[in-house]
């Protein structure tokens, strides 16, 4: 389970490393029952990967359905490389 103030209780699912996954990935859902809300980050680096899990629990918490937005609205938001 992973909490969110504006979502409510969702999932967190952490796969390090997998032999069906190339890269390790950490996925966040929340079913609102009229939407479904992921939020899906993936790292090529395996070494760091876990580096980032902290900051990216932070992010997941700020997360928010914004119901005045059209479906053709939505943005991918992608982090550059450092």
């Amino acid at each position: 389970n992973f909490s969110n103030p504006h979502l409510g209780v969702g999932e967190k699912l952490v796969m390090e490393s997998s032999a069906h996954a190339r890269m390790p990935f950490v996925s966040y859902t929340w079913d609102l029952s009229t939407h479904l809300i992921t939020l899906h980050a993936v790292c090529a680096d395996r070494e760091r990967f876990l580096l980032f899990v902290d900051a990216l629990d932070e992010l997941a918490r700020t997360l928010r359905w914004v119901e005045d937005l059209r479906v053709d609205e939505n943005n991918v938001l992608r982090l550059p490389e450092a």
